[in-house]
């Protein structure tokens, strides 16, 4: 079994290895999907990989409790000197040596064959083989885990990456506008239609925002080395990335989802898991003071037997054992109060977490909700900041209209693009956020 399953996260390792070689020709011509980032990172991901070591231990751990249905062979071999060796003298007349007869050997050999086996033991190899299984499965759901929270942040670093770069490409777009419209303001101020106020106005408004793209640039190249860490890949790797920050509203049935998280989270199974175990330990409790049966079983071959001490012959022996604790000091007892106390807050802890997970989809469907009602308004307010700046130009051309106020025209326009980049961002982190909250696998 450890050698399938070592098989398995094998197989898992090489496909992470296969799957990152189309990754790399995609990023070197149009960039690298989220898809195969998240592919990626599931196979260089070191708690991943930490709980593939941990589901193989636990896999191992049942094939250690099996053993417990299985009889012990041992395989014997001694030597002995002895000394002194009692003996007498037999004198049978004067034409006859004496003769001396001992009653043992001096140089002892054997060797043999034991086997020890269980033939009753009230359940308790039974109950440790349950306990080891339910430590499996609650490996097996670690590992889920793990792997969903690997996905979930490189879908946050990679949308994060595509909004940074957006906002430089706003900010950037101001800039330009903001640089076409100080070349008509310094013709202006040549021709004595303008102040010097003006210009350093609209000078200082410029170097704001290209303040405000160096921070933006800062912030992407930090994202950019988690996203590289996260991929097991240079920190200094170039990032370019093939996707779209669009968000596209969802069908949702709220009753549904909550139903779908009470069976599909994670969670909520390793808890059921936990309970299991905490039953299987109250059974294997309960064993402690029983009767217990085992048989013995011995062959093998020595020296020392009558009437030719020194030639080894066979020997062997059988014998069942049957013990039975009469009194432990109360430990039985309270190690099964223990016992039952961990199955009740197992129970407790189950209750609660569910609990928690439908409060969590509640509070994910509103902020997916909330979402999406500022990006419709965000949408709206870009319109109305495109046609007023659009205004602002016109009479800002004609002589009718302040530097401040073009520049107030200005800055509404850039700040309803990047507030509809951050709503759209934040809609779509909330729909992934949803999926994790009912335990839908982002892969």
């Amino acid at each position: 079994m450890k050698q399938t399953l070592q098989s398995r996260v094998a197989c898992m390792v090489l496909w992470g290895v296969l799957v990152s070689l189309p990754a790399i020709a995609r990023q070197q011509s149009e960039g690298m999907t989220l898809r195969e980032a998240v592919s990626i990172a599931l196979g260089q991901n070191a708690q991943v990989i930490q709980a593939m070591e941990s589901l193989i231990g636990a896999e191992a751990k049942i094939s250690e409790s099996r053993s417990a249905l299985l009889p012990a062979v041992n395989a014997l071999a001694a030597y002995a000197r002895l000394g002194p060796i009692a003996s007498y003298t037999v004198n049978i007349g004067p034409m006859v040596p004496p003769i001396t007869m001992k009653f043992g050997v001096e140089n002892t050999y054997s060797a043999g064959v034991s086997v020890q086996h269980s033939l009753f033991n009230w359940g308790r190899a039974e109950a440790g083989i349950e306990i080891s299984e339910a430590g499996a499965r609650m490996s097996q759901s670690g590992l889920e885990l793990a792997r969903q929270a690997a996905a979930n942040q490189v879908i946050q670093l990679f949308y994060g990456i595509l909004v940074s770069k957006e906002a430089i490409g706003v900010l950037d777009q101001s800039i330009r506008s903001l640089e076409n419209r100080l070349d008509i303001l310094t013709k202006r101020f040549d021709a004595g239609l303008a102040s010097n106020f003006d210009l350093l106005t609209m000078e200082v408004q410029i170097a704001s925002i290209r303040s405000r793209k160096v921070d933006t640039q800062s912030n992407l190249r930090k994202l950019e080395f988690l996203f590289n860490r996260f991929l097991g890949r240079e920190i200094e790797t170039p990032v370019e990335l093939h996707g779209e920050l669009k968000y596209t509203s969802p069908g949702i049935d709220g009753q549904r989802l909550k139903e779908t998280a009470a069976t599909q989270r994670r969670e909520l199974e390793q808890l059921k898991q936990q309970e299991a175990m905490s039953l299987a330990q109250v059974n294997l409790t309960n064993s402690f003071d029983k009767p217990n049966v085992n048989l013995s079983l011995t062959w093998g071959l020595r020296n020392g037997y009558m009437p030719n001490l020194d030639v080894l012959r066979g020997n062997w022996n059988a014998g069942l054992v049957l013990s039975y604790p009469v009194f432990d000091g109360f430990k039985t007892k309270n190690q099964l109060e223990q016992a039952e106390v961990n199955v009740r807050l197992a129970q407790l802890r189950y209750n609660d977490v569910k609990t928690a997970i439908t409060m969590e989809v509640n509070q994910t469907l509103v902020d997916l909700q909330a979402n999406e009602e500022k990006i419709g308004i965000e949408q709206l307010k870009v319109r109305l900041a495109e046609e007023a700046l659009k205004i602002a130009d016109e009479r800002f051309a004609k002589g009718l209209l302040s530097t401040t106020d073009l520049l107030d025209s200005q800055t509404s326009l850039e700040n309803a693009r990047l507030n509809l980049l951050q709503a759209t961002y934040s809609a779509i982190l909330a729909r992934y956020s949803l999926d994790k909250a009912v335990g839908k696998a982002p892969y």
